[in-house]
């Protein structure tokens, strides 16, 4: 069994896509991932119950930072669907539509207006350090939140000019932000 990472209720409510995947670092064997999509708290809570059961060593689950944006999401797989007509095997789209769906929802430019949100994944205390003084520098708002990860620490925040920040810096944000739930 995986350890959950509890995280404030508003990171499960609205449109979520949860991942179970595999960090088999240092091995051949490959653990077979999954995904799950949710609409509200309640689903959210049962999908991460199912994929922390199913995980096996080694696995994690992630679910998306922000809500994402169906609307926006049905246009983009709308525009997949007839892109894939033209596909020397047209019928090929629709052997995967739950994963299509998902990376629908998971593009970039998915996220909730208003909502988006990066994250700066620091895996020793040296990079909690350096962004912590990269953002005193420049990054004038409130972290959205900050939790301790598996080697480090995650903090989210709301996204900002990157011109004013140094590359090793930039190096340590996503953003496409997936949260981690288990490790």
């Amino acid at each position: 069994m995986l350890n959950l990472i509890p995280h404030p209720e508003i990171f499960k409510s609205g449109t979520r896509v949860l991942y179970l995947v595999s960090r088999n670092k240092g091995t051949d064997v490959k653990s077979r991932g999954a995904m799950k999509i949710s609409h509200d708290v309640a689903q959210f809570d049962r999908k991460l119950a199912q994929l922390m059961a199913y995980a096996g060593p080694d696995q994690r689950v992630y679910a998306s930072a922000e809500p994402r944006d169906i609307q926006k999401a049905i246009r983009s797989l709308k525009m997949a669907q007839l892109d894939a007509d033209y596909d020397e095997d047209p019928t090929n789209f629709y052997r995967r539509l739950d994963a299509r769906w998902a990376s629908a929802l998971m593009q970039p430019s998915h996220a909730m207006k208003g909502e988006k949100l990066w994250l700066i994944d620091c895996d020793s205390e040296a990079e909690v350090t350096q962004a912590r003084a990269a953002l005193g520098e420049f990054y004038t708002q409130d972290y959205i939140y900050e939790y301790a990860s598996k080697t480090g620490r995650h903090i989210l925040i709301k996204p900002f000019n990157l011109s004013k920040c140094l590359s090793t810096f930039q190096n340590l944000i996503h953003k496409n932000a997936l949260m981690l739930w288990g490790y």
